[in-house]
């Protein structure tokens, strides 16, 4: 379990500074990063914005593969100690790619350890905006359902290509709003383009980013007790991964 564990997460003492940096890549900044047990290793920050970033992406399944990774990480935070961890600000730009294309998480410096027992603690640090869930930002309540909450709206973003801070969510609208509305017949409409790019494959598509945004809303849920925990998220992402799999080569 501790082997998982550390090709999952990325620490460093000096963070992402200029002395760490190797150059410029596809995805943006590439930087020199150590994993938890001692590799030296070049990582990329995920960002889901850069164009160029998507001509490594055709595949859906890359994407879906990092989300899955990603999961992995927060099932060892939040189940492989006895005493749980919670990330508290889980977000694109934590989640850091290797040369294979693997996501490690990132950044536990507002991270919190769960007391024997205690399912929730309290914190007066605040996360990012957008990915906060709403208990934290308006009680500072910190608990695994959050990290699920901020892992939900990942989800929707790295599908969409939304950010949950885009200007067309400044109003009423949010992005889990926006994505909501879709379900279950518009998804189309708010799946990113690079992934509608083999019409071929556009209905296959269709039904895994539905059944992954649906998860998502589960995620997102407005109350923490009713959000799906990791267990059944990394079940439903790996069981989606098959069955888009075999869709694709059905076709």
């Amino acid at each position: 379990m501790e082997k998982n564990f550390s090709a999952r997460t990325h620490t460093s003492n000096n963070g992402f500074s200029l002395n760490n940096l190797l150059g410029e890549g596809s995805f943006g900044s590439v930087y020199k990063g150590k994993l938890s047990d001692g590799m030296n290793i070049a990582i990329k920050v995920l960002n889901l914005q850069v164009d160029g970033a998507f001509k490594s992406f055709d595949a859906e399944c890359e994407r879906l593969n990092i989300v899955i990774d990603v999961a992995s990480a927060l099932g060892y935070l939040h189940q492989g100690y006895s005493t749980s961890i919670v990330h508290c600000d889980l977000k694109p730009s934590n989640v850091l790619l290797d040369e294979d294309m693997s996501a490690h998480v990132a950044d536990f410096g507002i991270a919190k350890l769960l007391g024997d027992g205690d399912s929730m603690t309290w914190t007066m640090t605040l996360a990012t905006t957008g990915y906060m869930a709403p208990e934290y930002g308006s009680q500072g309540i910190v608990s695994t359902s959050g990290d699920m909450y901020s892992f939900g709206i990942l989800l929707m973003e790295t599908f969409t290509r939304k950010r949950p801070t885009d200007d067309m969510f400044i109003g009423e609208m949010s992005l889990k709003d926006w994505v909501n509305a879709s379900l279950p017949h518009s998804v189309i409409d708010i799946i990113d383009p690079n992934l509608l790019r083999n019409d071929r494959d556009n209905d296959v598509v269709k039904e895994c980013i539905s059944s992954l945004m649906g998860l998502a809303m589960g995620c997102c849920a407005k109350s923490p007790k009713q959000r799906t925990n990791i267990v059944n998220v990394s079940a439903a992402l790996n069981k989606i991964k098959l069955k888009l799999l075999k869709d694709i080569g059905q076709n």
